[in-house]
């Protein structure tokens, strides 16, 4: 089993071992580390708390990624690589 899991839906499965960035269910973000699309329950995924309002408008796209750069969001759209390496434990002490 593999360290990593997707980001959006937290599967631990690539759809394809030479390009284990990729989801088995093709998962992708919207807005890098922001908004994603979880294609295992087919729903938006909000995965920070300035994203809310970009969904709870009726935003053209273009106008969405304004406002999430306004907002503050430095990321890349409509990235495919969902797959990240799980932040280690603190040891306690």
């Amino acid at each position: 089993m593999s360290d990593q899991c997707c980001a959006i839906c937290g599967s631990r499965k690539t759809a394809d071992d030479k390009d284990p960035a990729v989801c088995q269910y093709l998962c992708g973000w919207i807005l890098e580390g922001w908004l994603g699309w979880n294609a295992r329950t087919k729903k938006v995924a909000i995965r920070d708390a300035r994203a809310v309002s970009l969904v709870s408008t009726r935003l053209s796209y273009p106008k969405m990624i304004r406002m999430a750069r306004w907002l503050g969001w430095t990321g890349q759209e409509n990235v495919v690589g969902t797959f990240v390496q799980p932040t280690a434990k603190k040891a306690k002490a």
